[in-house]
């Protein structure tokens, strides 16, 4: 139960990211919380972001998820971005 109770809390307070603006340059980094329904397992994800120009960034991600059953995975993504502002401010 203290297991599952410090998941919960996990998940409901410590999801973080840093997410970048807009700008050329700025750099981001975050970490979250993962279920895996194919493992049944919860898992981590950490990722950072780079935005190359101003309305583009790519991504760097890798996700890994707990031994479960005497499996365990992981994987490894990159990814490209294009924001689209909704807003006119």
């Amino acid at each position: 139960m203290k297991k599952i109770l410090a998941i919960v809390c996990v998940m409901l307070v410590g999801t973080m990211a840093a997410h970048a603006q807009f700008d050329k340059g700025r750099f981001a980094v975050g970490a979250s919380v993962l279920y895996g329904s194919e493992i049944e397992s919860a898992g981590i994800n950490a990722r950072a972001q780079y935005s190359i120009l101003n309305n583009a960034r790519v991504e760097l991600s890798g996700d890994y998820f707990f031994k479960h059953n005497e499996t365990t995975m992981y994987d490894l993504n990159l990814n490209v971005h294009c924001p689209v502002n909704l807003s006119q401010q």
